[in-house]
């Protein structure tokens, strides 16, 4: 019985039995404690008890009402906190919610730590679980979704890291944009943007963009592959390869690469350059020299300068000079 029923009942129970014992019996009684005297009609006195007993029955029932809604607002609250743990599951993304309950608290704690790696088909509509699985399935895709936002995913998050890659893939400029303001993006993000730029041959951007950007060695590889057709100076050939940190190895790659690429006066002039100003490229140098058969010159050099291949390079020059045919790229290999 709801509470609102049963005080109105009661009261009009109380009052049919006061009144008609009222109008049978109007006398009243007076009651004496020490120097204290209440008069009331006897029908008063008769209806105290049950009234008292209503009182006591009503903050009974209050009570475990109230009780029980406290239960309800917290099983609901658990409710809502579920999925939206769940949610944060599907979307790698780490869960800070207040649960209550300690095995709530083991739960996540254990969910934070784990990975979905398949992405369930749940048929369900409960909206919080649908939307990032559709999110999921639209960028998997290679859709652009614009409401990523909503869902408030770190800048590192592998889902919205690729919903950039997806918009960097359509929409062209979307590069520029994202390396004019480097630090919203992930470091992935920023990559495949400049990728992309070097890809479409956008020198001005790139250009204005070479202090700022993040030259690594997938970068720099390609920045050279496209070296004439962005027009790359000695200059900022040399300021890429110093900061992508070639190694003795990376240079022997890029000599391998640029003397079929080039003639053989440019090729020379690139290398003696570039070996005066940074020391891991001496190795390059000489493989030049010695690919072109410029032998005086990369003896003076395997003697003067401190290289990671002088075995081979003197192996090399050992077995020509007993006039056996062999290429310096058999003895380096990288």
């Amino acid at each position: 019985m709801r509470l609102k029923t049963y005080t109105i009942l009661s009261l009009i129970y109380i009052s049919l039995i006061g009144i008609l014992f009222y109008l049978e019996n109007s006398n009243y009684y007076t009651l004496k404690v020490y120097h204290y005297e209440l008069a009331l009609p006897i029908s008063a006195w008769l209806i105290a008890p049950t009234a008292l007993l209503f009182v006591i029955s009503l903050l009974h029932m209050m009570f475990f009402s109230a009780c029980s809604y406290i239960d309800r607002y917290k099983s609901k609250n658990e409710k809502k906190r579920t999925i939206s743990l769940l949610k944060n599951l599907i979307l790698n993304k780490k869960s800070k919610i207040p649960f209550s309950s300690h095995e709530f608290y083991l739960i996540q704690k254990f969910i934070n730590q784990s990975k979905l790696i398949n992405i369930p088909n749940v048929d369900t509509d409960e909206e919080q679980i649908h939307e990032p699985i559709s999110l999921i399935k639209d960028i998997n895709d290679g859709i652009f979704r614009k409401d990523i936002d909503k869902f408030d995913l770190d800048k590192d998050n592998e889902l919205k890291i690729k919903n950039y890659s997806n918009r960097i893939k359509s929409e062209r400029g979307f590069a520029s944009t994202i390396l004019k303001k480097i630090e919203d993006y992930d470091k992935s993000t920023t990559k495949e943007a400049i990728l992309n730029i070097i890809q479409n041959e956008e020198e001005k951007t790139l250009k204005e963009l070479f202090d700022k950007i993040e030259i690594d060695k997938d970068v720099a590889f390609a920045i050279l592959d496209k070296k004439d057709k962005l027009n790359i100076s000695l200059k900022d050939t040399i300021f890429v390869l110093r900061k992508a940190s070639f190694n003795a190895d990376d240079f022997i790659k890029i000599s391998k690469k640029w003397i079929d690429d080039y003639s053989p006066d440019k090729i020379l002039d690139l290398f003696e350059e570039i070996s005066s100003e940074i020391d891991e490229s001496v190795d390059s140098y000489i493989y030049v020299l010695l690919e072109l058969e410029l032998i005086d010159k990369a003896k003076e050099l395997i003697e003067s300068a401190e290289s990671k291949y002088t075995k081979q390079f003197k192996l090399y020059l050992e077995i020509k000079k007993h006039e056996i045919s062999c290429d310096i790229s058999d003895f380096i290999i990288v």
